[in-house]
């Protein structure tokens, strides 16, 4: 029997298997190569606004130098998640020799129904070279505090009617026709003074900027009042924005007032500044963060000099109106 050999029209399909069996064999050295990067969840679903743990662990041969992911408070390097803490763990023996690294990051989610994070990067130097690993995307289910047919809030019960004793209502009577009788011979024997005007009310900007210069003069001093001075803060702020800017802030979550003021990508813009301030406050009132007393002054303060600014645009001349907001989240 004669060897066997390609003819001239079999060689491009040989080409073109050997081309699909490099590319498989390429694929599994990638997974290969990111398998060692776990990344693990504490829980399969949380409540909003629940803490709970994401955890990254880096298994290798030989021992180095291991750089983990390190966002700030409102980054958003981990996705949905946002990040309240982490810790990092000192590297640890495992069996067959080799050398684990990890840090557990401590979160919370405040979106509806599901929340994820994209893949995150751990890079290795080694006496080998520098190695860079990525983790699988993850997913978490996130539960509502009301059921989910509910979309309106609930009107108030009925005041309970309590029978209460005639004498009750004659004493505050007497009183008041004695009163009455007793303004009566009052006003005859003098003139009507003439009514005083009516005081001004307060501007939006002279409102808000009383309000947060009361809370820089009473800082907090416990976790409860620390939460109010947070939402005092925050307070102030939406209110000069609805009445001063036209933006419904009181009815709008902290990603969509950020949305109608328009994008900012300088960090030192102070749309953004405003949204790191309102980011901060969310996490004391929703997360029992606990900044400290020179912390919160800190941001009113800050809350002081956004509140100028946005004034000193509002005035100036030529002064754009702000684009239309987005309908208010019911979330």
């Amino acid at each position: 029997m004669p060897p066997f050999r390609f003819s001239q029209d079999r060689r491009p399909v040989a080409r073109a298997l050997l081309m699909a069996a490099g590319a498989l064999m390429a694929a599994g050295a990638w997974r290969a190569e990111a398998q060692p990067l776990r990344a693990r969840l504490s829980a399969d679903s949380v409540w909003v606004g629940e803490r709970f743990t994401l955890t990254l662990a880096l298994e290798h041969p030989e021992p180095g130098g291991v750089t983990f992911p390190s966002p700030a408070a409102t980054d958003s390097m981990l996705g949905d998640l946002l990040v309240l803490g982490q810790e990092r763990f000192p590297t640890q023996a495992a069996p067959g020799g080799a050398f684990v690294d990890s840090i557990r990051y401590q979160v919370a989610v405040f979106r509806l129904d599901s929340a994820g994070a994209p893949p995150l990067a751990v890079t290795l130097e080694a006496p080998g070279g520098l190695r860079r690993f990525e983790s699988a995307p993850l997913r978490i289910g996130v539960r509502r505090a009301a059921p989910p047919e509910a979309t309106t809030l609930r009107d108030l019960a009925p005041l309970a009617a309590f029978p209460r004793p005639l004498w009750h209502w004659l004493l505050p009577g007497a009183a008041v026709a004695a009163a009455a009788w007793g303004v009566w011979r009052f006003a005859r024997r003098r003139p009507a003074p003439a009514a005083p005007e009516a005081p001004p009310e307060p501007s939006p900007f002279a409102e808000a900027f009383a309000r947060l210069k009361r809370l820089e003069q009473h800082p907090p001093a416990t976790p409860a009042e620390t939460r109010r001075y947070h939402v005092a803060l925050s307070d102030a702020l939406r209110a000069y924005l609805d009445a001063g800017l036209d933006v419904p802030a009181p009815r709008m979550t902290t990603p969509e007032v950020a949305r109608a003021l328009g994008y900012a990508a300088r960090a030192e813009d102070p749309r953004r500044r405003l949204e790191s301030v309102l980011a901060e406050a969310d996490l004391v009132k929703y997360a029992a963060a606990q900044p400290a007393p020179e912390q919160s002054v800190r941001a009113v303060r800050e809350a002081q000099s956004l509140l100028v600014g946005f004034e000193n645009a509002r005035r100036a001349p030529g002064r754009h109106a702000p684009p239309p907001p987005p309908h208010p989240s019911h979330a």
